[in-house]
């Protein structure tokens, strides 16, 4: 074991280069991102009430021991089945304890067990090495206005690589495209309200994102017939030529369903203080386009994105960077559009 440091937190944990799931006890720290990012989330939300914390797969604690030192909730729950886990949970803890900010128990039992012996919460952390299928139960464990944060690190089977898999696992078809990550992260999306709809519940994304081998999304909890009916409306296909990249949203098509609504609720990304770069510029369109893969299909050398951006701008077309790919483009027009303005910029450049 080795000492680690993460926000206010110490920990210990197993020092692999590869993390895998036969790992002593499950920790990675390139996560420590994405970690950053659930504690700027769950400052930023605007809570009901002080909130009860569950950290359902807790390997380390490490996340919930962080919103327990860097947020103020009444309580957070540390769970894992692992018994290596549960001895690894109650040393981090005791080196933490003059750093917290409430009260946290530690419990070693499998996790639908877990549920099933324990009340509400007000945010589940669901974080397994792979699918969340077996654990998205928890959705109905948390308290209507609370949170159900939901994390997949099987990406290829949701972005295109398998997609006998993806139809199995996640009930929707695929092919690979350039913008595969947006495509894994929408159809995660979708599996996740559909799963909530069957509870009767209305879970909302509220902000989700993409980074290297994860997909994370965050749902808001509600209930009504009307609010599920009105998030299932936002489960459609889309169209994509793999030839030419033309993509559109339609009833049908030969990717999904999947999730063809905003991603994050803007207000809230405003105020969290660390989400992953170019996040909180996005426009909401269903994809993205990777600018070398276009000008590859022009046989045309690629243009410097502020150029492109410019000459977009000029003909009133909205596009923003996005963090999905550091040469991505979010734009609100066809490839027609776009092929025609990196052409002119091309011959210009002559």
């Amino acid at each position: 074991m080795k000492k680690f440091r993460e926000g206010e937190l110490e920990l210990y944990a197993p020092d692999a280069k590869i993390p895998t799931k036969d790992m002593e006890v499950f920790y990675n720290p390139e996560k420590r991102a994405c970690r950053d990012i659930s504690v700027s989330f769950v400052n930023a939300y605007g809570w009901r009430q002080k909130l009860v914390v569950c950290d359902l797969l807790a390997g380390t604690g490490v996340r919930g021991l962080r919103i327990a030192t860097e947020c103020e909730p009444l309580k957070v729950y540390l769970n894992d089945a692992n018994p290596n886990a549960y001895r690894v949970m109650k040393r981090n803890l005791k080196l933490n304890a003059g750093r917290l900010r409430c009260e946290v128990e530690v419990s070693e039992m499998n996790a639908l067990e877990f549920l099933g012996t324990h009340g509400s919460f007000d945010y589940i952390d669901v974080d397994p090495f792979g699918s969340p299928n077996h654990f998205l139960v928890a959705a109905a464990k948390v308290r209507v206005g609370g949170v159900l944060a939901v994390c997949a690190t099987d990406t290829a089977a949701l972005s295109g690589t398998y997609p006998r898999v993806t139809g199995r696992k996640y009930g929707s078809k695929v092919v690979m495209t350039n913008f595969h990550n947006e495509v894994g992260l929408r159809i995660l999306i979708r599996h996740v309200v559909g799963y909530g709809a069957a509870l009767d519940l209305a879970l909302q994304p509220v902000f989700a994102h993409s980074t290297r081998h994860y997909f994370r999304a965050y749902f808001k909890v509600g209930s009504g017939a009307g609010k599920i009916d009105k998030l299932l409306d936002n489960n459609r296909y889309l169209m994509y030529d793999v030839k030419t990249l033309e993509r559109e949203v339609a009833d049908s098509g030969n990717i999904g369903p999947l999730w063809c609504g905003p991603l994050h609720d803007k207000a809230l990304v405003e105020k969290m203080v660390r989400v992953p770069e170019h996040l909180k510029d996005e426009i909401e369109t269903v994809g993205y386009y990777l600018v070398p893969k276009v000008s590859a299909k022009l046989g045309k050398p690629v243009p410097r994105m502020e150029r492109i951006f410019e000459a977009l701008r000029q003909k009133d077309v909205p596009v923003s960077r996005c963090h999905f790919h550091p040469q991505g483009l979010k734009v609100e027009a066809d490839i027609g559009t776009l092929k025609k303005v990196l052409n002119s910029l091309t011959k210009q450049k002559k």
